[in-house]
């Protein structure tokens, strides 16, 4: 069952799982490898999509509205 405080913490699992590939290059010696970075990112947007579908937000249009408030005040053109 994925309540909000379990959905919340594998949203934080999987930042941890970006933030590991991400370092693979200037920790570990080792090259960046885009198609696990885009696996891990896929993760965490899933999740942070169904945490906000727990909080009846609808991402997608929560979106719109954040670039054109970063657009209107900052002008740019996102």
């Amino acid at each position: 069952k994925h309540d909000v405080n379990s959905t919340f913490m594998h949203l934080i699992e999987e930042i941890g799982e970006v933030a590991d590939e991400l370092n693979k290059p200037n920790i570990r010696n080792k090259e960046l490898n885009k198609e696990e970075l885009g696996d891990e990112l896929s993760d965490a947007s899933l999740f942070l999509v169904h945490l906000a579908n727990l909080h009846d937000i609808n991402m997608e249009q929560a979106i719109e509205n954040k670039i054109q408030k970063l657009n209107k005040k900052h002008d740019l053109k996102l």
